[in-house]
């Protein structure tokens, strides 16, 4: 049994104006570097084996801070790389069907956007391999688009394939799973 911890990154301007980032790689802000901090030290008593990060700077910078003082290095993968958004990205929220854009069975596509079902299957193979590793604690830190890929993996795709409802993750919220 592994315990699977799943941190999204500290806030970035883009967060705070509310603008879609998707794979965009933009830097944490002064507010999500203090977030950052204050997740390692909630997380301070849990001996992680393993820290794994999307490679967007966000979520690395996230995972290095919380990852700091112990004797592990931030192994970054690419299946934990948010979900591009195509054209959508750099606009407001609100500018496109966030709702079609999120449902598995009829998903609304946009050009240059990767389809859900594919970044779905992307985050479930990196989650099967996790079954092959020897650790029991792991962090994972990433995007709240992923948050919802990982919480399709271990709780299903609801029946009428809303993802985005799955979960909603605040800044340097973490979430715990459990990984037979």
């Amino acid at each position: 049994m592994k315990n699977i911890y799943f941190v999204r990154h500290g806030q970035t301007d883009y967060n705070l104006k509310e603008i879609i980032q998707g794979a965009s790689d933009i830097e944490l802000n002064e507010t999500g570097i203090k977030q950052a901090y204050q997740t390692k030290e909630k997380l301070k008593d849990i001996k992680f084996d393993k820290i794994y990060s999307s490679p967007l700077k966000r979520a690395k910078k996230t995972a290095e801070i919380i990852g700091e003082d112990r004797k592990i290095t931030v192994e970054v993968d690419d299946r934990l790389k948010e979900i591009s958004f195509g054209i959508n990205e750099g606009n407001k929220y609100g500018t496109y069907d966030y709702y079609g854009f999120w449902n598995y069975n009829n998903p609304h596509l946009y050009s240059e956007a990767e389809d859900v079902r594919d970044f779905l299957k992307r985050v479930s193979n990196f989650l099967d391999s996790l079954k092959n590793i020897d650790a029991v604690n792991i962090l994972l830190v990433a995007h709240g688009g992923v948050a919802k890929a990982v919480a399709a993996y271990f709780n299903g795709i609801p029946e009428d394939g809303q993802i985005d409802k799955l979960t909603k993750l605040e800044n340097c919220e973490v979430l715990k799973f459990k990984l037979d």
